[in-house]
C-alpha cells in the first residue's frame, strides 16, 4: 500500500466559530484558501501520484491548489465524508460540553448513540474499506494525498495503528495539517502526525 498523506481541510466558518459542523457543507474562509494554497507550494514539491478528497466543499477547496500545481484531478470519495453526527451538528461546543452524552462520547466514542448520528464503529469500517480500495491501486512507497476531516483521519490512523475507539477523542488533527502513514506487509507506521505548514507572512 501506499504512503497516505492525510490532510484535514482548511479553516471554516464553524472551525473559527467552534461549532461542530459535521454533515453541514461550508466553504472555506480567506484564512483556509491560505492555508490550502500553502498546502499546495509545500506538497508539490513532493512525488504526488494522487488525489482523493471527501466530495464535501471544505475538503475539495483545500485539495484543488494542489491538484492544479500537480496537473492531477481530485478523485472525489464518498467513503471519505465527514461523520454524520445528528442533532449534534451545528451546535457550538461550549454548548455541547453541557450535555451528557456529548461528554460520554468524548470518553468513549463506541458507548453513546446520538439520535440520528452515524454509529462509530460503522464510520471506522468506511473508512478502512475505502483506504484500502484506493491503496490497492498504488505501490509501496507511492505518496497518495487525502483530503479529508478531522474524524476521518482519526479513524484511519485509530483503524490502522489498532487503537481502540475509546482512545480515539486523544489523538489531535489540526486545520490544514498533514499525518503520514504507511501501511506495509500488514504493518502500518505513522510516519508524522499533525504536521502545519502555516502560510508565510512577507
Amino acid at each position: 500500500m501506499p504512503i497516505f498523506l492525510l490532510i484535514r481541510h482548511g479553516k471554516t466558518e464553524h472551525v473559527e466559530n467552534e461549532v461542530l459542523a459535521g454533515r453541514i457543507d461550508t466553504p472555506l474562509t480567506d484564512e483556509g484558501r491560505l492555508q490550502a494554497q500553502r498546502l499546495a507550494e509545500v506538497l508539490s514539491e513532493r512525488p504526488v501520484k494522487a488525489i482523493y478528497s471527501s466530495p464535501m466543499c471544505r475538503a475539495v477547496e483545500t485539495a484543488q491548489p494542489l491538484a492544479e500545481a500537480l496537473h492531477l484531478f481530485v478523485e472525489m470519495d464518498p467513503m471519505l465524508t465527514q461523520v454524520d453526527f445528528g442533532e449534534w451538528q451545528g451546535m457550538e461546543f461550549e454548548d455541547l460540553q453541557k450535555r451528557e452524552d456529548w461528554v460520554a462520547f468524548k470518553d468513549d466514542p463506541a458507548s453513546v448513540s446520538c439520535p440520528g448520528r452515524e454509529n462509530m464503529p460503522a464510520v471506522r469500517h468506511r473508512v478502512m474499506l475505502g483506504l484500502q480500495r484506493i491503496g490497492s491501486s498504488y505501490e509501496d512507497d507511492d505518496l497518495v494525498a487525502i483530503f479529508a476531516h478531522g474524524s476521518i483521519i482519526r479513524h484511519a490512523i485509530a483503524f490502522f495503528l489498532d487503537m481502540p475507539l475509546s482512545s480515539l477523542n486523544r489523538v489531535r488533527i489540526d486545520p490544514a495539517s498533514v499525518s503520514a502513514l504507511q501501511v506495509m506487509n500488514g504493518t502500518a507506521v505513522l510516519q508524522s502526525l499533525n504536521r502545519s505548514y502555516p502560510p508565510e507572512t512577507s
